[in-house]
């Protein structure tokens, strides 16, 4: 998180979401990745 171009860069929000909770609902969508 501690990145020297972009601080917080994680947290930065798009559309009123964190950056990290866009990554995460596009991982949830690939079906090449398992919950195990």
């Amino acid at each position: 998180m501690a990145s020297s171009r972009f601080p917080d860069k994680p947290m930065a929000l798009i559309h009123g979401m964190p950056m990290i909770g866009h990554c995460y609902c596009r991982v949830r969508l690939c079906d090449a990745l398992s919950d195990t």
